[in-house]
This record gives structure tokens, sequence and C-alpha cells, in this order.
């Protein structure tokens, strides 16, 4: 279930589909988005591990800082990359030899520790944004994704250094092509810098040129497209949740449960403890 069939959902359950329309595309995908950040918030307060990942953070002699990759949402570990012997906790931390580290928003400052070392981060990751985007280049196991901002993109692309890795483990979908559309698949890398998307490959052939794409919602489409949908929904009928949350009979409300209920439960739950949820 990809971002736009969630919309299209959407759309039935509010019946714009048989009146004019009365929300832009753009204004939609932000409801989408804004679904799955408020989804994500709710699954953490029940798992905390909830899209639990790792990457690494270079030290480097004589530089005293080292950029927090802008995706990170909480740090739950520090550790040496090498051995794991060396382990500094989550926070500003000095140890007995007053060496360590202190955080800022966006940065390591390194304390009277001044060598090159590889860390490890365990941390929970921000939601990245689903977007729709007509790709540039693409190859066998490569895509340009759309360059922020374009006039034909869909919601946000995020791009710059800082954003490698944003987009590593969504799936990407190819909604037209002139030729290869339909197919779908993970991406392994994402050079923010670049806007360079990497695939392990792709199911068929390569598509071709005049391509538009779609990355789809961290949450499993196909587990919470419903609920996903009727969140937008929601937002377009301007219905606050309390009072569809009132009604126990209101759809959105047995998927809410459902919702709290999987992740309220350590055996339920176990498939989205590491990653998140995707389909295979």
């Amino acid at each position: 279930m990809y971002p736009s069939h969630i919309i299209t959902l959407a759309r039935s359950y509010v019946h714009e589909n048989a009146r004019t329309k009365a929300f832009s595309e753009s204004d939609k995908m932000q409801y989408l988005n804004d679904a799955v950040k408020m989804l994500t918030f709710e699954a953490r307060q029940q798992c905390p591990y909830f899209g639990l990942v790792s990457t690494t953070v270079t030290q480097t002699v004589a530089v005293h800082y080292s950029d927090i990759p802008a995706w990170t949402d909480r740090i739950l570990r520090v550790f040496d990359d090498s051995d794991h012997s060396d382990e500094k906790l989550p926070a500003d931390f000095c140890d007995q030899y007053s060496e360590g580290f202190a955080l800022s928003d966006t940065q390591f400052w390194w304390i009277a520790d001044d060598r090159t070392k590889t860390w490890t981060l365990y941390c929970t990751k921000v939601p990245w944004e689903c977007h729709i985007g007509v790709a540039g280049t693409t190859g066998a196991t490569s895509m340009i994704l759309a360059t922020d901002g374009a006039a034909t993109t869909i919601g946000n692309v995020w791009t710059g250094a800082r954003f490698n890795d944003y987009y590593n483990d969504a799936y990407i979908y190819i909604r037209v092509a002139t030729a290869n559309s339909g197919q779908q698949a993970k991406i392994t890398d994402y050079a923010g810098a670049t806007y360079t998307a990497t695939v392990a490959s792709w199911p068929g052939s390569t598509p071709t040129a005049a391509i538009t794409y779609e990355i789809q919602p961290i949450i499993n489409p196909i587990e919470w497209k419903s609920l996903l949908a009727w969140e937008v929904a929601l937002m377009m009928m301007k219905i606050g949740r309390d009072e569809a949350i009132d009604d126990r009979r209101h759809p959105y409300a047995r998927l809410r449960r459902a919702f709290v209920d999987k992740y309220a439960n350590p055996q339920m739950r176990m498939g989205s403890v590491i990653r998140f949820n995707a389909p295979e």
C-alpha cells in the first residue's frame, strides 16, 4: 500500500471522490506524514525501541566535534565499534579520567578525548516523510531522488550530507515509467548530498525514463493502511480524535485499539522492535 493508495482510501472515507476535491495533493501528503509521526510516537509510548537502528560516528584526532545524523531521534547506547569494550552513556558524559563528550542538537563535542575512533550508536530514527517525486537518473541499483522543492514533488525530500541514510530501509515504488513500472525495491543506502538512493536491484528490468516514484510510510502500509487512511480522513474532515475514539463502533476506534494493543504486547510487537516495519 503506497502513499497515493492510502490517500485514495482516505478520500473514499470522506466521500471526496463524489464531489469537488477540497484539499490539494500536497495537503493530503502532509496529513499522511503527520499521521505517520503521530502513530510512531504512540507506538513508542508502548515500545520505546520501536524503530531501533544502529549507525556509526567517526571521531578524528584534532577535530573536537562529530556530526550526529539529522535523522537521529533518541540515542540509547554509544560504544566502541571494534570490540564494544568501551561504552559511554547516551548523554553528556565524562569518565574517571575526565574524558567523554557532550551532546548538542546536532553534534558530539569531544571533551579531553583526542583520538581517532569509530563509535557505534544505537538510536531510534526520526520517521521519514513519504513523498511522490519525479526521479533523475535511474540505474540497475540506484535512483536519483527528486530535488527538494521541485514543482512536481508532493511532500518533502530530505537532502544534504546530514541526511545520509535517512531513507535506509524504506521501500521505493515505481508509480509511472516509460517501461517497467509497478516495481518496488528496498533502499539499502541513501546519500543525502547527491540525492542518491541505492537498491540491491530492481526485481525486474531497470525502470526507464519519465519515472514517478513513491517512498512508502515507515509504518507497514499493508498492516496499517486503514489506520493511516482514517488519520488522513479525520484531518480532512477536521474531526478531533477524541470524538472518534469515544464512539466504540467507529472503525477508527477499533483499529486504534488494535494498534495500541500490539505494541503493548511484547510477543506481538517483536517484528517491529529492531527495524521499521516494511513489506517484503
